[in-house]
């Protein structure tokens, strides 16, 4: 309500429409949709992932990989995850600065 109608469209665009399948299911559904989506979720879900992978590196660089124990799935799966967001981002826009940084991003911390 407080942010309207469009605000919400893109959030729910950026989200996993069902999250009773496994892990592996939803993340490749979320790459899949993430090639055809409108290009707002694309920015949406790439600031969202940017915030996220930058959170892990900041508590990477004090855990070292026991960051990564914390997660459903151990660190491979998130590095094929993540790198798999990287080059969906990158053949949608990457001249994009959320793009540019993302792709950093997630090379330092894997």
């Amino acid at each position: 309500k407080r942010f309207g109608v469009n605000i919400a469209k893109l959030v729910e665009g950026a989200s996993e429409p069902d999250k009773s399948g496994s892990w592996e299911n939803r993340k490749t559904h979320t790459i899949e949709y993430l090639k055809t989506a409108p290009m707002k979720v694309v920015y949406v879900s790439c600031a969202d992932k940017l915030h996220n992978a930058k959170s892990m590196l900041t508590d990477h660089k004090t855990y070292g990989d026991d960051v990564f124990l914390r997660f459903n799935r151990p660190k491979a799966k998130q590095k094929w995850y993540y790198t798999s967001l990287v080059k969906v981002f990158i053949l949608r826009n990457r001249a994009h600065p959320l793009v540019r940084e993302f792709a950093d991003v997630v090379k330092k911390l894997f």
